[in-house]
């Protein structure tokens, strides 16, 4: 799939070039649209309908796309990937992307990663700055509670350090458990 994003009414929406490639969504078993893709551009061994572990829902509707006339597949929206999906206390995804992240976390913290090992709970891993003090940890952790606690079981844990990827990259989000496991 190549495509590129352009604004429409103020949004973001991702046009799929069907020069590239064909793009389509695939409804899994709890109704979340993953996107799909057939390489056309090969030359060796195609990628034929290839779950992505991206979702979002995609259209055929033209929103704007300046292509001459022709009609290329669009998505309205991003969710996120598999790979980066929490699963709530209530058995529905929760989105990288949906992540709201306090500004308190920025000035005294130099590196922040959730960890899901359960479903419906959610570790929170950070590595303290210079300023960061005892008084500021139980404010950061009031903070996470407001924001997390209707969605998550929480706990906090104060580390050295957080891992890099193999490709040298800290995530945020670590999905420890199948996507469809119950606690």
């Amino acid at each position: 799939m190549l495509g590129y994003g352009c604004y429409v009414n103020k949004n973001i929406v991702y046009h799929f070039n069907p020069l590239y490639g064909i793009v389509e969504n695939y409804q899994d078993e709890d109704g979340n649209y993953e996107l799909v893709g057939t390489s056309l551009w090969d030359f060796a061994m195609p990628m034929i309908r290839y779950r992505t572990q991206d979702y979002g829902v995609v259209s055929d509707v033209d929103y704007g796309n300046k292509n001459d006339g022709k009609r290329w597949k669009t998505a309205l929206h991003l969710d996120g990937r598999k790979q980066s999906c929490l699963i709530t206390k209530q058995e529905t995804p929760y989105f990288e992307c949906s992540l709201p992240i306090d500004e308190i976390l920025w000035d005294y913290v130099k590196i922040f990663q959730c960890v899901q090992n359960v479903p419906g709970k959610l570790e929170v891993h950070v590595v303290p700055n210079e300023k960061y003090s005892d008084e500021i940890e139980q404010k950061i952790i009031t903070s996470l509670e407001e924001e997390f606690s209707e969605w998550f079981d929480l706990e906090y844990f104060k580390v050295n350090d957080i891992p890099l990827t193999k490709s040298g990259k800290r995530r945020l989000v670590v999905v420890n458990h199948d996507f469809n496991q119950k606690d």
